[in-house]
């Protein structure tokens, strides 16, 4: 049940998501960051100016993605310069600290800046050149994982209808038996009371009702029945002085 719960917050979650990315991604500039693009753009930003000049092997899939995804002028083939030639690009740009002109900073094609992007101006921060590409690879993910929330949320329900049904199937047990299960009768007590239940046990239709003659015909077939057992055991009994007398003859 709890993770049926789950799996349908969670399916509700990644709809909204995916028509709120869909709506940034027909005009992202009408539309602020929220904290889930926040956070993106923390560690894409991070990610991005540490793999910019880095020899690391793992960088490559990061800085693969950037030339596909994201403007040309990201590329580690433009950015990844000197310190002195970035340093003239950023200087370059009208967008410096404290200047609100993030528009201009778009049109002079500059890299990224990690110190004016740490300063607050979300123009020169990596995410922002390349937020519509970004938001379009996780669109593009977002469609198969609902369709797996979506199997996983019918999986569950299925499991759940299944145990419903398996409770009412299943007869409650015996009280000697749920007795035996804790420990409080052993095995022999079990097969005890079920032999006294069945020698004990009148089978009747439903709905008939037992009178007073057909009790009394019940306990004379009873009686006699064990009074014919009883002359069995006396006849078949063997005298030990017979016994004895036969085994010297």
């Amino acid at each position: 049940m709890t993770v049926l719960v789950l799996s349908v917050s969670q399916y509700e979650w990644l709809n909204k998501r995916e028509q709120s990315i869909k709506l940034v991604i027909s005009n992202h500039t009408s539309y602020p960051y929220d904290a889930f693009e926040r956070r993106i753009s923390t560690y894409f930003n991070n990610a991005y100016f540490d793999s910019l000049c880095s020899e690391d092997p793992s960088t490559k899939a990061l800085l693969s993605f950037v030339d596909l995804r994201c403007n040309e002028r990201m590329s580690q083939k433009y950015c990844a310069l000197p310190e002195k030639k970035k340093m003239q690009c950023d200087t370059s740009c009208p967008a410096t600290k404290g200047n609100s002109n993030f528009t201009a900073f778009d049109l002079m094609i500059c890299c990224p800046s990690e110190e004016l992007c740490k300063s607050g101006i979300d123009a020169s921060c990596p995410y922002h050149k390349c937020r519509v590409g970004i938001l379009q690879e996780l669109n593009r993910w977002a469609a198969p994982t609902i369709v797996a929330a979506r199997f996983v949320i019918a999986l569950m329900a299925f499991i759940l209808i299944l145990s419903c049904l398996l409770i009412c199937y299943n007869p409650r047990d015996e009280i000697e038996v749920e007795l035996l299960k804790t420990g409080v009768m052993s095995v022999e007590d079990v097969v005890a009371i079920r032999r006294l239940k069945e020698s004990n046990n009148v089978v009747m239709k439903r709905g008939s009702k037992i009178d007073a003659e057909s009790l009394e015909t019940l306990k004379e077939a009873q009686k006699a029945k064990n009074f014919g057992s009883f002359r069995r055991m006396r006849r078949n009994r063997v005298s030990p002085t017979n016994s004895v007398e036969g085994t010297y003859t």
